[in-house]
């Protein structure tokens, strides 16, 4: 029983950094905090029937990745207004917001090959000659 009340008390936990992690990265955006919670609690429902244990952990799994995914990888764009009416927008980027140098993109892919060496969409073989 207390593996049960365990898991339930994961999940929900897990749920709810989800939702932390939506209002943070779109806080100021109603409308998208209300879009991305909406389709959270979906996905949450949908699962709601999962009793395989290793497909609750995986599920929890992919809820916790998500939440860290959204609040380092995710920045919110907001429209600024100037006299000349241009379409000017500030990034309000986080002391939490992963800013890399895309030296990764650089490094060979599992297969072996730099993911610069392949042609669009995986499409044929780059080194072919």
């Amino acid at each position: 029983m207390s593996t049960s009340n365990e898991l339930k008390r994961r999940v929900l936990a897990s749920y709810r950094a989800l939702l932390r992690a939506e209002r943070f990265t779109f806080k100021g955006d109603t409308y998208r905090i209300a879009d991305v919670q909406k389709y959270t609690r979906n996905i949450f429902e949908q699962r709601k029937g999962i009793i395989d244990l290793k497909e609750i952990e995986g599920a929890i799994t992919d809820a916790e990745n998500s939440a860290t995914f959204i609040v380092r990888n995710i920045v919110q764009a907001v429209k600024k207004p100037t006299p000349d009416r241009q379409d000017i927008y500030e990034l309000r980027i986080t002391p939490m917001t992963e800013l890399g140098d895309n030296d990764n993109v650089k490094k060979p892919s599992a297969r072996g090959q730099s993911q610069t060496q392949s042609k669009c969409c995986g499409s044929g073989n780059a080194n072919a000659s």
